[in-house]
């Protein structure tokens, strides 16, 4: 056990829940809900379920054609990620929500459970619809957020010009946009990117 605490109390950080299987979204309304009855909204802020849209093929009995039809599967079996501050209170408060198994991490012999990059946790969000709850970054005296078309800045070919929108604004100077015609996010430092619209 070590002897100081690695986290800090009053700043956010993600983790990962361990919960029923089956039982993801169950648990992190759960989880909502006693964020507000416990008075802890300013302890937790997100609860993130990934979920995979899928089209399934499916045969009409009626007018024995095929249809395609949406579902959502569920990523990660068993686990729910979670956004908060690892206080002792709010730490008890997760761990007694019904479905929540556990916090990855903790042994249940002292160990702080352990947090995951929010980097890692908003490419998650990005891939599966879901945008990080995380402030916009101020450039230029106004902020950037998401849904604002840029350009993106190459500084060793000034003939690059790309535009695309705003996906993810981190909060380490990193924004995240999505390039017309292309199908994936790139990463880019906020200093590499120029407003052309804001989203409003």
């Amino acid at each position: 056990m070590p002897d100081e605490k690695l986290l800090k109390e009053n700043e956010f950080y993600w983790f990962i829940l361990q919960v029923v299987n089956g039982c993801e979204i169950a648990a992190r309304d759960n989880i909502l809900g006693r964020r507000v009855s416990l008075d802890k909204e300013e302890f937790i802020s997100d609860v993130f379920v990934p979920v995979k849209i899928e089209q399934v093929e499916k045969l009409n009995r009626q007018t024995k054609l095929k249809e395609f039809i949406t579902k959502e599967r569920i990523v990660f079996d068993g686990y729910v990620y979670i956004r908060m501050k690892p206080t002792f209170e709010t730490i008890g408060m997760v761990r007694n929500t019904p479905l929540v198994t556990g916090i990855y991490g903790m042994s249940g012999k002292g160990a702080e459970p352990v947090p995951v990059p929010e980097i890692d946790v908003n490419r998650l969000m990005n891939v599966y619809g879901k945008r990080g709850d995380v402030e916009p970054i101020v450039i230029e005296k106004r902020k950037i957020v998401v849904g604002d078309r840029v350009k993106i800045i190459d500084k060793q070919d000034f003939n690059y010009e790309k535009e695309g929108i705003v996906k993810i604004v981190g909060n380490n100077n990193r924004v995240f946009i999505e390039i017309e015609g292309i199908q994936f996010t790139t990463d880019h430092n906020i200093d590499d990117v120029e407003l052309v619209k804001n989203q409003s």
